[in-house]
């Protein structure tokens, strides 16, 4: 955690300032909210913000303060903790104390996140054989069970391939849910989100198809030898030493591009 706190340009130059404090103590309360460390949140390309809003349902007051907190730019963010803390709780007898408010900036914050972050979804019945398997490491079960929940939410079951219409029309709350489990059973290393990240910086842009930056996508992710040929389905890694987004790849449908649409779509 402390290693992604503080990569910030201000410290790196050796002059840290309050609101480098006021970054980690956001990100200490965004921590509390999600569930996950900060170097497993995204961050915005051409920003450098971090994304985080589409992980929780949390009020737009807390987000907001969340938010410019940790905002890229330190004078964008609340400049001391009394700034903060004022956010936070308005009361104005408190800020004479801003020397010693430091400690109460995080326990505040780390407090009011953990009392709002709201209770893990149920998983539905339908993706219970889903989880047994990625919870048993099969992961090759897990990519066909996938396939499989997929064609059976479109009502494709009996076809066994999905257009890119399909996943156009799957519902956002069960790519959610689909991608939640991937992601937490193999600890960040498969999943549609991983798939997304890594298709944009492999140069490819949602809505369109270019082949050189798919060819690099499908090089990255283990399902194409580096120069060479795609591989079948049966040579594919099947373990967690595959590389980052091998899985899920559910044999032959490989839309990955419908995909990371359908999925920048349900996160926005």
């Amino acid at each position: 955690m402390i290693e992604r706190l503080y990569q910030f340009l201000e410290m790196s130059n050796g002059k840290p300032k309050l609101a480098s404090d006021i970054y980690a103590v956001g990100m200490i309360g965004i921590q509390a909210l999600t569930g996950l460390s900060p170097h497993k949140l995204q961050e915005n390309t051409d920003t450098g913000e971090i994304i985080w809003r589409n992980q929780v349902s949390v009020s737009d007051r807390l987000g907001n303060i969340l938010s410019t907190m940790v905002r890229y730019h330190p004078k964008e963010r609340y400049q001391n903790a009394s700034e903060a803390l004022k956010a936070l709780i308005p009361s104005p007898k408190f800020l004479k104390l801003w020397p010693v408010l430091g400690g109460l900036v995080i326990t505040a914050i780390a407090s009011f996140a953990l009392i709002n972050r709201p209770s893990p979804p149920t998983i539905q019945p339908q993706f219970n054989q889903l989880e047994n398997n990625l919870a048993a490491g099969k992961w090759k079960e897990a990519d066909e069970e996938t396939l499989n929940l997929m064609l059976k939410i479109t009502g494709k079951d009996n076809i066994n391939k999905l257009s890119g219409e399909d996943i156009e029309n799957l519902p956002c709350e069960h790519l959610i849910t689909i991608d939640k489990l991937w992601e937490e059973y193999s600890s960040g290393h498969f999943g549609f989100r991983v798939q997304t990240q890594i298709y944009l910086e492999t140069g490819n842009k949602l809505g369109e198809y270019e082949q050189e930056a798919y060819t690099h996508f499908a090089e990255r992710v283990g399902w194409k030898e580096e120069g060479g040929d795609w591989k079948p389905y049966s040579s594919y890694t099947f373990t967690l030493n595959a590389p980052y987004g091998h899985l899920p790849s559910s044999g032959e449908w490989k839309r990955v591009g419908t995909i990371a649409e359908k999925f920048a779509e349900c996160n926005i």
